[in-house]
């Protein structure tokens, strides 16, 4: 007769992966979001708009300077300071 007392592989795959899902959803116990004309948006949405906009703005700059024909790989370039942009007024209105 075989022994039931060690559970197979997939047992064990369910309860981490059960695990897991519980670590991640614990993080989610509060939303930032911005009250804008009765309406509630999320703040990364905020947040990722205006360093969008921001970027704009500094690529305009960059352009008007003439920095821009020096820039290589822009798409790359311009992506990584919208996120940075993005990041950073995260931390400066959310963080602590």
């Amino acid at each position: 007769m075989k022994c039931q007392a060690v559970k197979g592989h997939g047992y064990w795959y369910k309860v981490l992966g059960t695990l897991l899902l519980f670590t991640l959803i614990s993080g989610c116990n509060h939303v930032p979001s911005q009250d804008i004309l009765g309406s509630f948006f999320p703040a990364w949405m905020l947040c990722a708009l205006v360093g969008i906009l921001l970027t704009v703005v500094v690529r305009q700059v960059v352009i008007r300077t003439g920095v821009d024909a020096f820039v290589s790989m822009r798409l790359i370039v311009y992506m990584g300071l919208a996120m940075s942009l993005t990041f950073f007024m995260w931390v400066a209105w959310y963080g602590n």
